[in-house]
């Protein structure tokens, strides 16, 4: 299995979307999926893959969405993602507009609507998302099977709409096979920095290289109360392993799962801060 085994995120449950959400890079997470997405939402069906709790699933219909189908691999994280969902506002009719599944990205497949007539077709999908999903595939092969999945459910352009299904996703920093090792041992000695990891309240460590060449098996570690080093005593810290693939390995498997049209990489944007200081009259 391409995903993360259903036991990594089993045993995390809720305790993931918790840890990530108090972390203070998470609002600019926030806003630049936002900004990604605002052109594709408005009115859209939409499908979120890996959606852990629901976090993003719940946002996209915040943002305009006409429905939402939410797939993760983790029964734990479905359940919690069901169960958030009951106590969400917007009624009965959000509820009806978001459903949960469990699924493997990797071998999802195409997944039908009620409403969908053009079974067997194209995708039923407007919009795609991903939010750091791509990162647990663990080589070239996996990578591609997850775009295809991505590819069969998303709407063909037409007369009707010429652009087409669009799939915005999450990744790690986008960077080149020749420069990944450097970048492995940046983040490794950066790993070591106690006061910017008490900072930011996460670590990344670079555990080993793939014999492919394509990319890293990394680990991420989100800390709980009393941060870094506090001990494992306190059960608080979320501890996960995914993978940091190169550049050119997302864009040839993203060519060779079927997606067409523009590929486009965009940097995180740091929203904009307003200081305002009264001067003395």
């Amino acid at each position: 299995m391409a995903t993360p085994p259903p036991s990594q995120y089993d045993a995390i449950g809720s305790r993931y979307t918790h840890a990530f959400k108090a972390l203070p890079t998470s609002a600019v997470e926030t806003t630049n999926l936002r900004a990604a997405v605002a052109p594709h939402v408005r009115g859209a069906r939409a499908l979120d893959l890996g959606c852990g709790t629901g976090y993003y699933s719940r946002k996209l219909l915040e943002w305009g969405a006409a429905a939402v189908v939410g797939v993760d691999v983790s029964p734990e994280m479905v359940a919690a993602a069901n169960s958030q969902q009951q106590h969400a506002p917007g009624g009965d009719g959000d509820k009806k507009r978001l459903r949960f599944i469990v699924g493997d990205a990797v071998s999802l497949g195409r997944i039908s609507l009620p409403d969908d007539n053009e079974e067997g077709k194209h995708g039923a999908f407007d919009l795609a998302t991903g939010a750091w999903l791509l990162n647990y595939a663990s080589s070239a092969a996996e990578l591609t099977r997850m775009f295809a999945t991505i590819a069969a459910n998303l709407r063909l352009a037409s007369a009707k709409n010429s652009r087409g299904g669009v799939f915005v996703g999450i990744t790690p920093p986008p960077v080149g096979r020749a420069d990944m090792d450097a970048l492995a041992a940046r983040t490794n000695n950066l790993a070591t920095d106690a006061e910017r990891t008490a900072v930011l309240g996460y670590s990344v460590a670079f555990l080993d290289r793939l014999a492919s060449g394509d990319g890293w098996k990394t680990k991420m570690t989100v800390y709980g109360p009393g941060g870094a080093g506090a001990g494992a005593g306190a059960g608080e810290d979320v501890t996960f392993q995914n993978y940091h693939l190169a550049r050119e390995v997302y864009e040839d498997a993203a060519r060779r799962g079927g997606l067409s049209g523009r590929l486009e990489w965009r940097a995180v944007e740091m929203p904009a801060i307003c200081l305002w200081k009264s001067l003395p009259e």
